[in-house]
């Protein structure tokens, strides 16, 4: 009865440690990525242990197809529209491209360490899966994955909305309207190929989706999710007024090593971040500018706000669910800070000497970390 009441403890460890394991909850975010070239890795097995790289497979040609349009389309739209002088509010499809490329480059660069990086994870994972957890990792994940995705969707097509419309005012066809919206917004492209409409819809899908601010929310989330369970050990530790060594040796450990998780994430995803931050900077800056130029009608002016609105919430989240390490340091700060005396003993000053010494924030290059505040710093 022993033995079978151990093997029931340990597959239901199991199953806890796959359902909030990284591997299993980042499945379908993946795969959506997937859908536009980016990380082309298998990401269907059970376990970390299922992830290669493999060069000659279907997704990664598939992924370099898709850098190299993103190449072609940046140098092209560089090429044309450099020697017009064009102005801050024409040089959309300029920036645009360029951040596809940068960052298609960069997310294969992850894809290599991915392997990896996961494997790091699954470590401190499975020495954390006994502690109490914060909901569902995977649940959590996958909401945030499809709500940005609608969200980037629904503003990049508000703000190319205009250019549709003018296009299509002034086409005697709908055909005729659309061909003149791709030639509009990649010409410098097109202007090399044979029009079609599906080579024009895949060079629109190529450029809605700005996969590198899923990458910062999501692992920013998973980052938060461990240091959450730290956090509620803490406070459980607390109210059972336990001063035992070993218990609160052993979570000091844990915290530790999530610090030097979060240190590996940063080496990987800051170039990522900060040019994540400088494209969405751009693109408010550029709606505040256009904002001072006078909107003939009233769907011009909807159209501005809603994208507008739209954009910001885009950066909020970014900066929200990014933030979410740090947020989660400071309350590991105060709970330790707030230790009965009947608790206290050497490893806690150990544990508050090292929460203390080492901020814990995700950061664009050390140019500058995203804290809460930082949704007040770009609004002024």
């Amino acid at each position: 009865m022993r033995n079978i009441s151990l093997k029931m403890n340990e597959m239901v460890l199991q199953k806890k440690l796959d359902s909030n394991g990284l591997h299993c909850a980042m499945q379908l975010p993946l795969r959506i990525a997937q859908v536009f070239g980016f990380f082309p890795i298998y990401v269907g097995g059970s376990n970390y242990r299922s992830l290669k790289i493999k060069w000659l497979y279907w997704r990664m040609f598939y992924s370099f197809i898709t850098i190299v349009t993103f190449a072609l389309v940046t140098a092209g739209t560089i090429w044309r529209q450099i020697p017009e002088k064009k102005n801050i509010l024409t040089i959309d499809s300029m920036i645009f491209a360029a951040n596809s490329f940068v960052s298609g480059v960069l997310l294969l660069k992850l894809t290599m360490q991915w392997p990896d990086f996961v494997k790091e994870w699954y470590i401190i994972e499975s020495r954390m899966v006994t502690n109490e957890m914060n909901g569902n990792l995977k649940k959590q994940l996958n909401t945030i994955a499809v709500t940005v995705m609608i969200v980037a969707t629904v503003e990049h097509y508000l703000i190319n909305a205009f250019v549709l419309k003018t296009s299509m005012e002034a086409a005697p066809t709908v055909s005729q309207g659309m061909r003149n919206y791709f030639n509009t917004s990649y010409g410098a492209v097109l202007a090399y190929f044979e029009y079609s409409f599906w080579k024009g819809l895949i060079f629109e899908m190529a450029f809605i989706w700005n996969f590198a601010d899923v990458i910062i929310m999501i692992v920013g989330s998973a980052l938060k999710f461990r240091l959450k369970q730290v956090s509620m050990r803490i406070k459980s530790l607390n109210k059972m007024t336990t001063s035992n060594i070993q218990i609160w040796r052993s979570l000091r450990k844990d915290y530790l090593r999530i610090v030097a998780l979060c240190q590996s994430t940063n080496k990987k995803l800051s170039f990522l971040i900060l040019i994540s931050f400088l494209v969405n900077l751009y693109f408010i800056l550029k709606q505040i500018f256009r904002s001072l130029t006078k909107l003939k009608t009233a769907i011009e002016q909807a159209y501005f706000y809603i994208s507008f609105i739209l954009l910001l919430l885009r950066i909020s989240l970014v900066i929200i669910f990014g933030s979410g390490v740090h947020e989660e340091w400071k309350d590991i700060c105060f709970f330790l800070q707030s230790v009965q005396s009947s608790s206290y003993n050497e490893e806690v000053e150990r544990f508050i000497k090292n929460v203390a010494t080492y901020e814990l924030v995700l950061s664009g290059k050390n140019f500058f970390s995203i804290r809460r505040s930082l949704i007040l710093q770009v609004s002024i």
